[in-house]
């Protein structure tokens, strides 16, 4: 048996590290290990560890300090979710505008655009704008789907933005839409969780 053991004992010392290591963690400790024959120590637990906070942080928020105030800095999913409440609060208006302009609350698109398409574009676009803009400028800070998430938009500084700053917002938010969608992850990676229309305008997104 002995013979067994030691056959057994040289074959494994061959394996390649990384497949030592997958098989034998629970021969190690968080703090840190040796590999057989390799005499190289070993981190485990605080890499992942440190990685899962950072996706963590990005995803569901940040905390900040502006002057001497604490903040946390929205983070990306929260901010997905007011977005889904603000369209699922716009839907049905631009459901009835199209019914009442076309007779139709899912009109095709025309090959060639017509007069009253341009203008139910237009209109849909200005509805956009004005609610985005009128409630993000308003002393709530949010729109609905921001104050459900109990979300609201700031300056660098913290404080209430202007009309037209939060216009220049709304309408730099069509970059992250051109980027296909690559704007708003910037989000990830941004210290103060601002996606690409944040930075341009200046804003943040904080939780209340």
């Amino acid at each position: 048996m002995a013979g067994v053991g030691d056959a057994a004992k040289r074959r494994f010392d061959v394996v390649p590290a990384p497949f030592v290591v997958e098989s034998s963690l629970d021969q190690f400790s968080d703090e840190g290990a040796t590999l057989p024959g390799a005499g190289t120590p070993v981190e485990f637990g605080h890499e992942k560890q440190h990685c899962n906070d950072k996706l963590l942080s990005a995803a569901m928020g940040d905390p900040g300090q502006i002057g001497d105030r604490w903040v946390t800095y929205a983070g990306f999913w929260v901010r997905v979710f007011a977005a889904i409440v603000d369209g699922l609060i716009l839907w049905p208006f631009f459901i009835a505008f199209d019914y009442l302009t076309f007779g139709d609350p899912f009109p095709p698109e025309p090959e060639v655009p017509t007069a009253d398409y341009v203008a139910s574009t237009v209109v849909v676009i200005l509805l956009h704008w004005l609610y985005s803009a009128l409630m993000e400028s308003s002393s709530r800070q949010a729109t609905l789907g921001k104050m459900l998430l109990r979300l609201q938009v700031t300056d660098l500084e913290g404080n209430r933005v202007s009309f037209g700053r939060a216009t220049g917002r709304h309408f730099t938010e069509y970059l992250c839409v051109l980027t296909l969608n690559l704007g708003y992850l910037v989000n990830l990676f941004s210290d103060k969780r601002q996606s690409l229309h944040d930075k341009i305008s200046r804003t943040l997104v904080l939780e209340r």
